[in-house]
């Protein structure tokens, strides 16, 4: 398929050149209604209506039915970022310190040892 591609690319400008060349004869009648339709300078006929669910009628021409709009990128990009944030926030908070263990006492004064000698 990669072949036919490249070929198809290489031979393009041959291809264009002598449709052009035909177009200018007299009997270059079908290459010249394509050119013009092409170029936009005459209407593509109503057949090339394509009837796809059976009941609704796209134009290949008018392309409104295939249009989705969407939301600006930077409204999708803040909400991203503040998902991620959020997420991010969930997995690093620090948790909460156990309390500090009561002090224990041994029994022995040092400050009474050294009062006593």
């Amino acid at each position: 398929m990669l072949e036919a591609e490249i070929l198809a690319a290489k031979s393009r400008g041959k291809i264009v050149k002598a449709t052009i060349q035909r177009a200018l004869k007299d009997e270059g009648v079908q290459e010249r209604r394509m050119m013009l339709q092409h170029y936009g300078f005459i209407p593509i006929p109503k057949h090339s209506v394509v009837n796809v669910y059976g009941h609704k009628k796209i134009d290949a021409r008018k392309q409104e039915l295939n249009v989705v709009k969407l939301e600006p990128p930077d409204e999708g990009i803040r909400r991203l970022t503040n998902r991620f944030n959020e997420m991010i926030a969930e997995k690093t908070a620090v948790p909460a310190l156990p309390a500090a263990p009561p002090e224990i006492d041994s029994g022995t004064d040092d400050e009474d040892d050294e009062d006593e000698q």
